[in-house]
């Protein structure tokens, strides 16, 4: 997928996931902030592992389950908020 195909599938999925802010959404990656920044500005694509995550949570949304993970994440359930 092209950088613009990326940049706008990352955006897209966290605005699905309701996150604020590319730092949330770094947090739940367990990445940089800068890294979702330049994923989001088209300037660089996920590695593997990145890539991979991506596509579990885009599963997740498509689940409807988005909301209670996001809750998960930001009580600090699971290491995140």
């Amino acid at each position: 997928m092209n950088t613009i195909g990326v940049a706008d599938r990352v955006r897209r999925l966290r605005n699905a996931l309701g996150l604020n802010s590319q730092e949330e959404l770094a947090r739940l990656l367990g990445v940089s902030f800068q890294t979702v920044n330049r994923w989001e500005n088209g300037q660089t694509t996920p590695s593997g592992l990145a890539d991979s995550l991506l596509d579990c949570l885009h599963k997740i949304v498509a689940s409807g389950q988005a909301v209670a993970l996001i809750e998960e994440f930001r009580s600090g359930a699971f290491g995140g908020g």
